[in-house]
């Protein structure tokens, strides 16, 4: 067992690219062993495979000796996938990881953004909650999804919010948001539930800083800190770019040399892709997004019905598919119109709607 944190065993579940580097960290760094879950046999030899190639290059590296990269590949255990999350029975704590395609939750759309959904999340801390051993921590890596809800949702049935199992087992739920890519960046969130209790977050935090990493601990409010800091920085880059004040390349560099940011905000909007975002704002406000300030849509807007109340209509436009940019892609398929059909989301909404729900 380790002194630093005292988890003799951790359940990582998903074997994507986050669920990996959690995995990588957990076994290098913290130096515990890890159960890995996923229902794909294929994402699971990618995910190892890439792993082997990370310990690799570490050593290569003169980062880790050939012994320390052996150690920590050895202590990866792939759970069958008939066992599914059962497999993770008798670990000390579980990761649940976005990307997830395990024990029957598949995968609808494909990718990360497809499992930020509550009713999955909510649905699967029941099934891990009675899985595992009372005393388990279940943390979450998601970015946008209420830590209090999945906590609310581990309570077993038949137990209410005030007994003592149903208090004890929402008590143990915490937001856990590593950041992409894991085996490199410094910071972890740590969130907690109305619910979590005092030995929960000391556990959690100890963990994280046992694989490496720096903690923030944030409130359970929409985007956390990060991303509450965050959507309204990318809108407002995009809003200069919908009115024209400057150019998609001019916008990242002055950000880049102006302010000494790594990468620009636009740049930093490709590889986020907040789609993510702006379906889980959609889904959890619905009609309160109708007091939102939102640019008048351009010419170049594919305009989808507004809300009556407002006129809001479709903002994205076509810095999307803008050529001459590093990993510009066309992506106007990820944002959509919403479930219910009132409009076709940006990050406009999602960043304003974030700080007004969160006060």
């Amino acid at each position: 067992m380790s002194i630093a944190h005292g988890f003799r065993t951790i359940g990582v579940l998903g074997a994507g690219q986050m669920g990996l580097g959690i995995a990588y960290v957990a076994s290098l760094r913290a130096k515990v062993p890890v159960y890995l879950v996923d229902k794909s046999p294929v994402q699971i030899q990618k995910s190892l495979s890439l792993m082997d190639k990370l310990l690799a290059k570490d050593v290569s590296k003169g980062k880790l000796s050939e012994q320390e990269a052996k150690d920590a590949r050895q202590r990866i255990t792939v759970v069958p996938e008939e066992q599914g999350i059962e497999g993770l029975k008798d670990v000390d704590l579980v990761v649940e990881v976005s990307n997830l395609n395990c024990a029957g939750y598949e995968l609808t759309e494909g990718g990360q953004a497809a499992t930020e959904n509550v009713n999955i999340k909510m649905s699967l801390f029941e099934s891990l909650a009675a899985a595992v051993r009372p005393d388990t921590i279940l943390a979450t890596n998601t970015s946008s999804i209420s830590i209090t809800k999945m906590a609310a949702a581990a309570i077993p049935k038949g137990e209410t919010a005030a007994s003592p199992k149903g208090k004890a087992s929402a008590a143990r739920v915490v937001g856990l948001h590593f950041f992409n890519p894991v085996p490199v960046m410094k910071l972890v969130e740590l969130i907690p539930a109305l619910q979590t209790s005092q030995e929960t977050l000391d556990r959690a935090r100890a963990f994280a800083v046992a694989c490496g990493k720096e903690v923030t601990a944030s409130k359970d409010v929409p985007g956390f800190i990060s991303n509450a800091l965050l959507m309204p920085f990318i809108n407002e880059a995009i809003m200069c770019l919908e009115k024209e004040i400057g150019t998609r390349d001019d916008i990242d560099k002055t950000l880049k040399l102006g302010m000494n940011h790594p990468m620009g905000p636009l740049q930093l909007a490709d590889l986020y892709v907040p789609a993510l975002g702006i379906r889980r704002t959609d889904d959890e406000l619905g009609e309160a997004l109708d007091w939102i300030r939102v640019y008048q849509s351009s010419k170049f807007c594919i305009k989808a019905p507004a809300i009556p109340s407002t006129g809001l209509a479709c903002f994205w436009r076509e810095w999307w598919t803008l050529a001459g940019s590093v990993r510009r892609a066309a992506r106007g398929s990820m944002i959509t119109k919403s479930n219910n059909n009132k409009c076709g989301l940006s990050v406009a909404v999602i960043s304003q709607c974030t700080v007004q729900h969160r006060t």
